[in-house]
């Protein structure tokens, strides 16, 4: 009896290794294809392609998801510039991975990120969909920035050090570029960010597959900056530093191209 249930836990075992390997096997050259597909793309987009990288370029260093955690990676690691307002950009594209927690709340996580550079220095500002996760950040003392137009207000939950800034960023145009987002661009976002004038896009936990996705969530991003009002890049212009306390109209802050 006892030679009969190891033979049949033996049968399991053995069953169940197989499997892995099966998955293994198929999810790896899964992987592969889709490593390929992306090199090809940001190749045709005249984009460098490297296969992994453990630190973002200087210019994205200081994005705050690219210092969390640890055992930090980005994989498909997707390099170039953009033009936006006759100006060049640099962007990366990748999967960014990261570890968190110790022992059985040791956790991986992957995101999906599109980050272009702008040539100013700006507050902070997220933007995410309305949700649970917002509840939480409003308990931690995040006050939510609404603004005029309503239905956006409804959607989305804003964020920012610089509640001035907000409000001058998010003019008209600027809504109803990100209004694209609720209605559905092809690939699903959890958050855009304004972090010391980069900007960043990313999808958390559920990955971009294909480069048709990272090329919407590209011009996404780049429709998003072509879209700050003039009045804002002016003071840009003047002095790249938007500080706190000065003054803008009640006009210019309802103001647009």
């Amino acid at each position: 009896m006892v030679h009969v249930i190891f033979t049949i836990l033996m049968g399991f075992a053995v069953l169940a290794g197989i499997t892995s390997l099966v998955v293994f096997v198929f999810t790896r050259g899964h992987e592969k294809k889709r490593e390929g597909a992306l090199r090809l793309w940001a190749e045709s987009c005249g984009m460098t392609f490297h296969e992994t990288m453990n630190e973002a370029d200087p210019q994205f260093r200081h994005i705050p998801l690219f210092q969390a955690g640890r055992s930090r990676q980005f994989r498909n690691v997707m390099r170039g510039r953009v033009t936006i307002n006759a100006r060049e950009h640099r962007v990366l594209l990748a999967y960014f991975w990261c570890r968190s927690g110790q022992g059985n709340n040791d956790t991986s996580s992957v995101y999906s990120i599109v980050a272009i550079e702008t040539p100013y220095t700006t507050p902070d500002l997220a933007i995410r969909r309305e949700g649970l996760l917002n509840r939480a950040v409003i308990a931690m003392g995040m006050e939510d920035i609404d603004v005029e137009d309503a239905l956006f207000s409804k959607t989305f939950h804003v964020t920012s050090n610089d509640r001035r800034f907000a409000y001058a960023l998010l003019a008209p145009r600027v809504i109803e570029h990100l209004m694209l987002w609720r209605r559905g661009i092809g690939a699903k976002i959890s958050t855009v960010e304004v972090c010391d004038g980069a900007v960043l896009i990313h999808r958390h936990r559920f990955p971009w597959r294909s480069p048709a996705q990272f090329d919407r969530i590209l011009r996404f991003g780049a429709g998003f900056i072509d879209r700050w009002p003039d009045h804002l890049l002016a003071r840009f212009e003047g002095d790249p530093t938007f500080r706190t306390g000065v003054t803008i109209s009640n006009e210019e802050l309802r103001g647009d191209r």
